[in-house]
């Protein structure tokens, strides 16, 4: 064999391996050993070449028992519609149930009235949009009602840049520090006092006018 001809088969050879190997992981499902029946003596001729014991006789009758269906098997797990399901079989668990029993109901009612396609769709559309109005009105009521001001170090801190301004400063008398987060604008500590003796000291705020 020539040098080509031994690449060429060193590489068939190894992509022959890499082809056992994932058939083998697919036969193993993920497993480190092989799958394995558990029929007890499955072959005829097992049962015949010798008299079979009586521990042998009671696992072959378990497993021939065993494969005897149930009234309601096999199950079908093709369903289309939860009204296909088995009375035994509950579409969602119990808290789904719970929470969608309202909804169901109302779509229920008026898919008479409105048709099958328009209640799915809707079915799927109202929750949706009506969990991102109350998401929105959360959002909104937070940053309303928990704004960040100089009392606090929570909340969310709105503020905006100043306009440029391009006259003489004093044509803007009312002009205020860039975010001050409301300090000027507050309703206590107009005395100039603080809450610690008030009545024995006087703070002196020397960069107000």
């Amino acid at each position: 064999m020539t040098d080509l001809d031994k690449k060429k088969f060193e590489e068939a050879r190894q992509k022959w391996r890499v082809e056992q190997r994932i058939l083998q992981e697919t036969i193993n499902r993920g497993s480190q050993y092989p799958p394995f029946s558990i029929e007890p003596m499955p072959n005829e001729r097992q049962r015949t070449v010798a008299p079979m014991t009586a521990e042998e006789r009671a696992a072959r009758k378990q497993w021939v028992m065993d494969q005897k269906l149930a009234p309601n098997e096999p199950r079908n797990l093709n369903w289309s519609s939860p009204g296909q399901y088995p009375h035994d079989v509950k579409y969602r668990n119990a808290l789904r149930r719970f929470y969608m029993k309202p909804m169901d109901n109302f779509i229920k009612a008026i898919t008479p009235m409105v048709g099958q396609r328009f209640a799915t769709v809707a079915r799927k559309a109202i929750p949706a949009l009506g969990g991102l109005y109350a998401a929105a009105l959360s959002v909104t009521y937070y940053m309303k009602y928990n704004t960040n001001t100089w009392e606090n170090m929570y909340g969310v801190g709105i503020y905006k840049s100043k306009d440029p301004a391009f006259a003489d400063p004093a044509d803007f008398p009312e002009s205020s520090d860039f975010n001050d987060r409301g300090f000027k604008g507050r309703q206590c500590l107009l005395d100039h006092k603080t809450s610690r003796n008030s009545e024995m000291s006087t703070v002196k705020y020397f960069y107000e006018k």
